[in-house]
């Protein structure tokens, strides 16, 4: 039997763990998230144990798949969602939040506001603040 994620589940942990679960899924190693987070890799690993044990998962592959999955329904079920990285730049949108940037599908990837709007439009009404 495929085993999913929960919110109840999900609501037991904490803002550490939950930051730790995503830089997990995005494959970064215990010494690399520690090194971000200012602590010890084996401080991560503590964390990881801890994530898994709630989660009720065995191994860290099942906790990579069901978090991309449990993120992957909140995606799509979401009024608009998009998120940019630390520049600045598109990296995800969903089907709602792509119609209203107003561009092709995909077109956004990788730019930023000021590169989709004018200036003005931008930052005075963007297109997703127009229900």
């Amino acid at each position: 039997m495929k085993k999913s994620i929960t919110p109840d589940l999900l609501n037991q942990l904490s803002r550490r763990e939950c930051e730790v679960l995503k830089l997990v899924v995005e494959g970064r190693t215990s010494r690399e998230i520690a090194a971000m987070i200012g602590v010890k890799p084996t401080t991560i690993d503590t964390y990881r144990s801890r994530i898994m044990a709630k989660l009720q998962i065995d191994d860290v592959p099942n906790l990579v798949r069901l978090a991309k999955e449990c993120f992957a329904l909140f995606a799509r079920h979401a009024r608009t969602l998009f998120i940019k990285d630390a520049q600045g730049r598109y990296v995800f949108a969903n089907p709602v939040a792509e119609a209203r940037l107003r561009v092709a599908p995909g077109g956004w990837k990788g730019k930023t506001s000021d590169q989709l709007f004018p200036r003005n439009t931008a930052y005075d009404s963007p297109p997703w603040s127009k229900e």
